[in-house]
């Protein structure tokens, strides 16, 4: 101990460094050459006063405003170090960072197509990232038609979620399209880094303190122990959900291989979102039940044209649920899980999404989020074994077929330097037996929905975007049909109650 506190006097106050929580620190750890763990975002633009008169993009003042808005983010300017014997990540000042290597320019030969735009968003997630440097990258795109460029992002996993993504998105865009002045970036000087020993007599204190918040919740059970033993009994009920509902594997699919690649193929699809808001009207639900539907739908169609009996499939999707309470924000991960049936074996559209409802609603009481939460918890106190394991786990034995996300962003137009935001597809990154992954994104009255596959196991991904819309037309002609014929009931409820006033 003497050697711990000498490393204390010798400068600890001055090193600086932030611990990753167990749940951002596994996202490294699960982490492989065929399984990235970044998340992505594909951003297009109007061409806009950033576009010079020879049709290319002005990246100058780009990396400038960038470089400025970072400064409200910290852990953009921030890389990783380990804590020496335990091997926990944490956060240290990038002493070398550079806004040139994260803020990149390309272009593709114009007029550049959409179709070499998602190749090339393909190839950009086909990287993992340099852990030597901060875990982010900014491609932004010329070249495109009719003078657009397109900015192509991805960040570590480990650094955010869906929601603080768009609380980083905040930070760049605007809603309005005057272009702001950009002012030229503070002069920042990083924190020292901490040493070996720092490090580890850091690391004791942390665990010290840990064992006395132990200690004083033990005290409060024993004040309260019927209090305490039916928390422990909610607990263990919410745990035992979470583990059941992934401990029988889903169904095989040419969804779920045993092993993917690293090289990746990317597509999107575009939704109406008041279409998918009469719909949740007219069948029932909510809008994200509407758009598992329509994820059903089209991999019911897919899946049959591949001779796969969809009818007996258990088809299983994981959705990460947003775990921030009004005043939690800032970087890292704050989801918990949530894995339900999808009803593939449902021809029909409207009984579909009733099912996709039920399904859904059954998994939100079944306390399967909470019990997430609670391994989340656990894991901090213990390390990352427990959940990096866990996480791992379910993919080995298939837990669940797809991976589906669903994050809401603002439903007003935003611009970049004056530049107007026309569409966002999102990336979601690909598990071990994972080919496909299904990201959703609203903005601006449109569900923008990205599909990120592996590059080999899924050469015909082009034919699911078209598969999403003709699921989510089936959905609108069965809220038609509702419709219809509520108004036809209500017509001749109105009709007899005339007739019967008329006799009397």
């Amino acid at each position: 101990m003497a050697f711990f506190r000498e490393a204390e006097k010798e400068g600890l106050v001055d090193a600086h460094y932030e611990r990753l929580s167990a749940l951002d620190a596994a996202f490294l750890e699960i982490e492989t050459p065929s399984s990235h763990m970044h998340v992505g975002m594909a951003l297009l633009f109007e061409a806009g006063p950033l576009t010079r008169n020879d049709g290319g993009l002005d990246i100058a003042p780009v990396r400038r405003f960038v470089a400025s808005r970072i400064e409200r983010v910290p852990r953009y300017r921030q890389r990783l170090q380990l804590v020496p014997l335990q091997k926990h990540p944490v956060w240290v000042d990038d002493e070398g960072f550079n806004i040139n290597y994260h803020v990149r320019h390309t272009a593709l030969p114009r007029p550049g197509s959409e179709e070499q735009l998602k190749q090339l968003v393909g190839q950009i997630c086909s990287q993992k990232l340099d852990r030597h440097r901060p875990l982010w990258e900014m491609w932004f795109v010329e070249g495109l038609a009719d003078g657009r460029f397109a900015l192509v992002g991805k960040v570590h996993h480990c650094m955010m979620d869906g929601a603080s993504g768009v609380d980083m998105m905040a930070a760049l865009l605007r809603f309005d399209a005057e272009v702001p002045e950009i002012a030229e970036p503070e002069p920042w000087s990083p924190r020292p880094a901490p040493n070996r020993s720092e490090l580890l007599s850091g690391e004791l204190r942390r665990q010290s303190g840990r064992a006395r918040s132990v200690f004083e919740r033990f005290m409060q059970m024993r004040d309260d122990p019927q209090r305490a033993l039916d928390s422990l009994k909610d607990a263990a009920s919410n745990v035992l959900s979470t583990i059941g509902s992934g401990v029988v594997p889903a169904s095989p699919t040419p969804l779920n291989p045993s092993q993917i690649g690293g090289y990746r193929r990317f597509d999107y699809a575009e939704l109406p979102l008041p279409e998918a808001k009469r719909i949740k009207r007219a069948l029932g639900g909510t809008v994200n039940d509407v758009v598992l539907a329509t994820v059903a739908g089209a991999l019911r169609s897919y899946l049959h044209d591949k001779h796969v009996d969809v009818a007996s499939l258990d088809f299983r999707v994981l959705m990460p649920v947003n775990a921030r309470n009004g005043r939690d924000t800032g970087l890292g991960n704050r989801v918990s899980v949530m894995l339900s049936r999808l009803p593939l074996e449902e021809a029909d559209a409207a009984r579909r999404l009733t099912k996709v409802t039920e399904l859904t609603g059954e998994a939100k009481r079944s306390g399967q989020h909470q019990g997430a939460e609670l391994v989340e918890e656990l894991s901090d106190l213990t390390g990352t074994v427990l959940i990096s394991q866990s996480m791992r786990l379910a993919t080995r034995i298939r837990s669940y077929n797809l991976v589906v996300t669903n994050v809401p962003g603002p439903p007003m137009p935003l611009y970049l330097l004056g530049a107007k935001l026309e569409a966002t597809y999102p990336v979601v990154p690909l598990y071990l037996n994972q080919a496909l992954g299904v990201a959703v994104f609203s903005y601006a009255d449109k569900l923008f929905i990205g599909l990120n596959a592996d590059f080999d196991r899924l050469e015909d991904l082009e034919l699911l975007p078209g598969l999403f819309e003709q699921a989510f037309a089936e959905l609108g002609r069965a809220a038609t049909a509702t419709e219809a014929a509520t108004d036809a009931a209500t017509d001749a409820e109105t009709e007899a109650e005339t007739e019967a006033d008329r006799r009397f």
